[in-house]
């Protein structure tokens, strides 16, 4: 957790942070004076990816559906996402954040509850590199994005997939238990 605070001092840019509720990030993104930060709360984004509009700290109201046309293509830096805070929407993010985002996405999380290789797979499927650290049960993952593209139809493809995949293993857990 030490490194991603490290990092956040040092992102220049537009920085998008999703459930990000940790004090010491917020106060870091507030003192760097070469960033614009948007952030999402929690409660924000579960309003957020129920389509309901949300109004955020610009001032702008935003649904998930004009969440790209609001960010525009390529048009941010970093994106900084809590994974433990958009645990249920996360296959709805995957895509928009790497068409958002021409820099880095970094995830972060505890690991006691969900697997980081999980977390990553979707990202894997896109070619994209990354690099994992895990520290007793917090993990964080950075994934750099640059000029990947991905079309509509991929994207819709790869959900509907994800999808399938989560209704698997919610049976093959109701079969185990």
């Amino acid at each position: 957790m030490e490194s991603l605070i490290e990092q956040v001092k040092k992102f220049k840019g537009n920085v998008l942070c999703l459930c990000v509720d940790d004090k010491r990030i917020i106060d870091s993104l507030n003192d760097n004076d070469k960033i614009n930060a948007f952030v999402i709360s929690r409660s924000e984004a579960r309003s957020l990816f129920k389509r309901k509009k949300v109004k955020s700290n610009t001032g702008k109201k935003i649904n998930i559906k004009k969440l790209r046309k609001t960010f525009k293509k390529k048009s941010i830096d970093h994106v900084v996402i809590n994974y433990n805070g958009i645990a249920d929407y996360y296959k709805n993010t995957i895509y928009d954040t790497i068409y958002m985002t021409k820099g880095e996405i970094i995830i972060y999380g505890n690991s006691k509850y969900i697997d980081p290789k999980s977390v990553i797979r979707p990202y894997k499927r896109v070619k994209l590199e990354y690099e994992v650290e895990t520290k007793e049960d917090n993990f964080v993952i950075k994934i750099k994005v640059g000029n990947k593209k991905l079309g509509y139809v991929k994207s819709k493809l790869y959900l509907i997939l994800d999808t399938f995949h989560n209704i698997g293993d919610m049976i093959s857990v109701a079969l185990t238990s």
